[in-house]
């Protein structure tokens, strides 16, 4: 349906809710229809690479964990507790929070 509606209103792009759940799910409904999506997501997982009618209208989540990894060593605790909801988007930037941290 948002095929043919695309193709008859000459569709320029698809502003995206904030949610990286939706911005996943339209990232790729955007890449099969070649139509740009805009969103304010920040899930380190949705990039251009494999998202290539995805441009970055904010910084990811990934610059922000390795930030936050840079404070801890900085500062040099040895002990982080990080408080989140379990959801997609908490799970991959908890994901890169322990990356930057296992490098620092």
């Amino acid at each position: 349906m948002l095929s043919s509606v695309a193709m008859e209103k000459d569709m320029a792009l698809v502003i995206s809710p904030q949610s990286s759940g939706i911005a996943h799910f339209m990232s790729q409904v955007g890449d099969e229809l070649y139509i740009p999506l805009l969103s304010l997501a920040t899930d380190p997982t949705l990039s251009e690479l494999p998202y290539s009618y995805f441009p970055h209208l904010t910084q990811s989540d990934y610059l922000k964990m390795y930030a936050i990894a840079n404070l801890v060593a900085y500062y040099g605790w040895e002990e982080v507790t990080a408080i989140f909801v379990y959801d997609d988007y908490a799970h991959n930037g908890i994901s890169v929070l322990a990356i930057a941290l296992a490098q620092n």
